[in-house]
């Protein structure tokens, strides 16, 4: 249910919808660079919450549980997370790999 576009468009918050973004976005990074230690920069304050603590609300609480439950999540994870939370000037930097501009983030994570 929580992965179904029905479901996507008509139950889920922006906030449930990032961080299921998010978590497939560093599934997505693990496969293409390896297992590495990663550094998350999100302009959600909501998933920054949730990847350091725990979800409080249901909805945010089942979207983290069906990630954490995917292992390929797991392994993304594997060599450690560390998630800053980037306001302003700092939100393109967050967003490379949404806008599929890749050879950038992978400049930026040789670094």
């Amino acid at each position: 249910e929580i992965w179904s576009a029905e479901g996507a468009r008509n139950r889920h918050s922006i906030s449930v919808l990032e961080l299921l973004a998010v978590g497939i976005g560093l599934i997505v990074v693990t496969a293409a660079l390896g297992p590495l230690p990663l550094l998350l920069h999100s302009d959600s304050l909501v998933v920054y919450r949730v990847l350091q603590r725990a979800a409080k609300a249901p909805d945010m609480k089942r979207a983290h549980v069906c990630l954490r439950d995917l292992r390929e999540f797991r392994e993304a994870l594997s060599q450690g997370l560390l998630v800053s939370h980037v306001y302003g000037d700092g939100n393109p930097g967050a967003d490379l790999a949404s806008r599929a501009r890749f050879h950038e983030l992978r400049r930026l994570c040789a670094t």
